[in-house]
């Protein structure tokens, strides 16, 4: 145990640590879709964020998670 310590004990805090973890936290959906006028736009703006799932985006909208998805899907080319 106490070889590891010493292993470690010059190594950054931040080793390790998730990008979720290191960016600041993603304004709330719904305030974030009203910066938008078009709808697919705010779903690619929403989705960019990593904040958010397919399942809330589409609650949002009213619309189904798979037309969601498949709106990404264009928005990416694939």
């Amino acid at each position: 145990m106490e070889r590891m310590q010493a292993k470690c004990k010059g190594l950054s805090k931040t080793v390790g640590v998730p990008k979720a973890q290191k960016r600041p936290p993603a304004p709330p959906l719904a305030e974030l879709a009203a910066g938008y006028e078009d709808r697919n736009q705010g779903i690619v703006a929403a989705d960019a964020t990593g904040e958010y799932s397919y399942q809330q985006i589409a609650e949002l909208y009213a619309l189904h998670f798979t037309t969601v998805g498949k709106i990404l899907g264009k928005a990416r080319g694939s």
